[in-house]
């Protein structure tokens, strides 16, 4: 897995390492109240399955976990995936990020999304793409995410070679 050590050099590592509990602790004081964690689990494991856990994070001022790259192009509808494309999604903006760091991270999902709509334009085919090689490779950076950073050209590497091996 992640045998693309020449991409090493596209960009900076993408990691929740550093200050990033502290900087999400200073964001949500300064936002009100703090939900419960019952409420901030909820609303995490929802916005997961949806495909839209990378604006969570972002609005909630953390650092966005390389992983997440992949979040909406595993879980997201149909539609969803239409929109991308076309660029008329919500982009994801990290708070106090430069606008090139939100500006790669649309278009890396744009073009992962593009990838998978060209590679079946069968609905129930891309389904199961995102079912039975995109979850499990969402939850394979999970974990190998914990032990190494990646850089977003290793995730973007990844996620096409993963795509385009489907039968």
């Amino acid at each position: 897995m992640l045998s693309h050590p020449f991409l090493t050099s596209l960009g900076r590592r993408w990691s929740t390492a550093g200050r990033a509990a502290e900087k999400s602790a200073r964001v949500a004081t300064a936002r009100g109240p703090v939900p419960p964690p019952e409420r901030q689990l909820a609303d995490e494991t929802e916005a997961f399955l949806a495909g839209s856990l990378a604006e969570l994070v972002a609005a909630q001022g953390r650092s966005l976990p390389p992983w997440l790259l992949i979040n909406r192009l595993a879980h997201a509808d149909l539609d969803e995936l239409r929109r991308v494309a076309r660029g008329e999604a919500a982009p994801v903006v990290v708070l106090d990020a430069p606008p090139s760091h939100d500006r790669a991270w649309a278009l890396a999902e744009e073009a992962l999304v593009m990838h998978l709509l060209s590679a079946d334009s069968d609905p129930a085919e891309i389904r199961r793409i995102q079912r039975e090689d995109l979850v499990p490779l969402e939850l394979a950076l999970i974990r190998f995410t914990t032990v190494q950073p990646l850089t977003l050209g290793e995730i973007l590497a990844e996620t096409l070679d993963v795509i385009d091996e489907h039968p």
